[in-house]
């Protein structure tokens, strides 16, 4: 991170704070998902982590990147011994800091990736060559489409959307229709976790549709992630790379 960035890299990391949710697997694996809060707490959600990250590529692609990074950190340092994190990144983070990600071990983190964001084919090469090369997991977030898999290569999963486990969509031939998706993932050897389980009756229904894995608040609701010192963790994160 150059020195002009620096100042800009705090002011936006200073509202942040994290927050971890457990994956459940049939094997038990210790497995959760890192999410961003925007304090103070945005009960409307006027001011969404995606919105925050999304104000920021208007500025620089560089201070996506610092947030991506400060994340992926702040696991780092913190995390427990034997669990796997699953972090999101956005293809600004691969364009200007695919150093720095090639730098990071892959064990216990699993990158989170959604359509809605611009992953151009020379940039998910790119990203392949300096992550999924190495053993890196990639996952689909947000998928919310029966009938087609993510076009994507070097995938470990795809996590469908919990509008899909809605309630009011749930029917015979919505379960149909994701019971053949999710056969077909798991023909080209992708895992499926199904977002947003809530009730007993949300879990039924991504479990017969062959779902590998749950998400929600049947399994635990958002918990505080523990606050390093913030000085310290900025050190860190600046002795990253001078290009930085």
């Amino acid at each position: 991170m150059s020195q002009t960035l620096i100042p800009t890299y705090r002011s936006w990391t200073k509202p942040l704070t994290l927050v971890w949710q457990p994956i459940w697997t049939p094997t038990q694996e210790r497995r959760g998902e890192i999410l961003t809060r925007v304090h103070p707490p945005q009960t409307d959600w006027l001011l969404s982590p995606l919105k925050w990250w999304q104000m920021a590529a208007t500025l620089d692609p560089y201070v996506v990147a610092a947030l991506d990074q400060w994340v992926w950190m702040r696991v780092h340092v913190q995390t427990p011994a034997r669990w796997h994190w699953h972090i999101n990144i956005w293809p600004q983070t691969v364009l200007v800091a695919s150093q720095w990600i090639a730098e990071q071990e892959p064990q216990a983190i699993a990158l989170e990736m959604t359509e809605q964001w611009p992953w151009s084919p020379d940039l998910w090469s790119l990203f392949t060559d300096v992550w999924m090369a190495r053993g890196g997991r990639v996952w689909v977030d947000d998928w919310t489409d029966p009938m087609a898999l993510p076009p994507w290569s070097h995938l470990t999963g795809v996590k469908v959307d919990r509008t899909v486990w809605d309630a009011n969509r749930l029917t015979p031939a919505s379960v149909a229709q994701w019971t053949q998706f999710v056969t077909r993932c798991h023909d080209q050897g992708l895992l499926v976790v199904a977002e947003g389980i809530e009730t007993v009756h949300q879990q039924e229904a991504a479990l017969a549709c062959g779902c590998d894995g749950l998400q929600g608040f049947l399994w635990g609701h958002p918990q505080p992630w523990p606050e390093p010192e913030r000085d310290a963790l900025d050190a860190v994160v600046r002795g990253y790379g001078e290009e930085w």
